[in-house]
């Protein structure tokens, strides 16, 4: 057994140990049993992270380092237990603002196919960084020394972590074709050796695609689960670019730039509140995975985490009040402190109605106006027509004749 096999074989036996599950067990008895069901996970042992992000380690030792903080907080969560990892009282300063009927633990321990968020989100972390086994860091350099514009985009170690796990070859060879027709036409080095390597990594994904369906069938993973480990390991980067900006406004609030902060905080909420509707019901998972991620990078550079765990505050407060903040509410930062301002509701004089209309009429108009936080939508919705709808309006806020 290599010590690879030995640091794997001992997070999974500590998760199974306290919160016991399938997947993880089964990953467990086949990698103590064969040594070589994970060798594709172990061959990230062979591959440095940058320190400047992840401190001088390789992509297994960090990959196991944000499976042991998801342990972390799954204890937290479930057996309300202290961390000497994670900031316990920043964690329920975060969470407490998730309604009282949304449960997280009962979240994660609903079932995707025949099993539990909570177990395929572990497997999930443990394989996110799955991608950098064909690693485009050194050509990512390059391209931008040289400022090489138009394939960056597909840089991202996340996209074929995705690929990784993808249950058909459609995928894979609608990416194979278009690359392919991009390297026939291309004449820049940079590109075509960019391609090169693209199409390599791809074919090999291709023709190992049936050693993974063994891998799979053995985990008992189906097409749901696979397809919700996909999605979260494709998405587990999104938030850095947020996080970032984030950061710069958290920074600018404690130097009192208020309106700088808030420049970029509404910069940030508004990605995220796009977020929210990409990601539907998995939105709270990926947070998790991508706090997970960002913690422990932080912790291992030695940065500051006051900013994250108010970046994941912020996330929440945006899951929460996601309609008041599309309706034109926003989160407020000061001092590094997060608080929610609703839209301030224009004073709308009801009574009016009866001096302008008919009493009827007026009691239909009065009941739908005071009923929406949308009186022209919900006007429209009864029937109104536009002009009708202005008058209406005009009315309400003293401006009829």
């Amino acid at each position: 057994m290599t010590n690879a096999d030995a640091k794997i074989i001992e997070v999974l036996d500590t998760y199974t140990k306290i919160f016991g599950g399938e997947v993880i067990a089964k990953l467990k008895e086949f990698e103590s049993k064969t040594g070589d069901l994970l060798h594709s996970l172990k061959d990230l042992d062979l591959v440095r992270e940058d320190p400047k992000f992840h401190g001088d380690v390789s992509s297994l030792e960090h990959s196991l380092e944000v499976v042991k903080v998801l342990h972390e907080l799954y204890s937290f969560l479930y057996q309300q237990e202290q961390s000497q990892v994670l900031d316990i009282n920043a964690l329920e300063q975060a969470f407490q603002h998730l309604p009282v009927e949304f449960k997280l633990d009962t979240h994660l321990n609903r079932k995707i196919g025949n099993h539990t968020r909570k177990e395929l989100l572990f497997f999930a972390c443990l394989f996110h960084d799955i991608g950098k086994l064909k690693n485009f860091v050194h050509l990512a350099q390059e391209v931008e020394e040289q400022n090489v514009k138009g394939i960056t985009r597909f840089i991202h170690h996340a996209d074929f972590g995705r690929l990784y796990f993808e249950d058909e070859h459609k995928s894979i060879e609608e990416r194979i074709t278009k690359f392919e027709g991009e390297l026939a036409k291309e004449e820049h080095h940079l590109k075509k050796k960019f391609y090169e390597t693209a199409l390599a990594y791809l074919r090999l994904l291709q023709q190992e695609f049936s050693l993974r369906e063994g891998f799979f069938h053995k985990m008992e993973l189906g097409k749901a689960e696979r397809k919700y480990i996909a999605f979260v390991i494709q998405n587990h980067m999104d938030m850095l670019n947020f996080y970032n900006t984030f950061a710069q406004a958290y920074t600018a609030s404690l130097a009192r730039k208020d309106a700088e902060a808030q420049k970029l905080l509404d910069t940030a909420n508004k990605s995220l509140l796009k977020k929210t509707e990409e990601y539907g019901e998995f939105y709270i998972d990926c947070i998790l995975l991508n706090f997970c991620d960002l913690l422990e990078s932080t912790v291992s550079v030695k940065g500051n985490l006051a900013p994250l765990y108010s970046f994941l505050q912020n996330c929440m407060l945006v899951f929460v009040h996601k309609s008041g903040l599309t309706a034109g509410g926003k989160i407020v930062i000061q001092e590094g402190k997060l608080s929610i301002q609703e839209k301030q509701k224009p004073k709308l004089n009801v009574g009016a109605l009866f001096q302008s209309i008919y009493r009827e009429e007026a009691i239909k108009i009065k009941q739908i106006v005071l009923s929406s936080n949308n009186p022209p939508k919900a006007l429209g919705e009864a029937g109104y027509t536009s002009a009708q709808i202005g008058e209406i309006m005009k009315i309400l806020k003293g401006e009829g004749k």
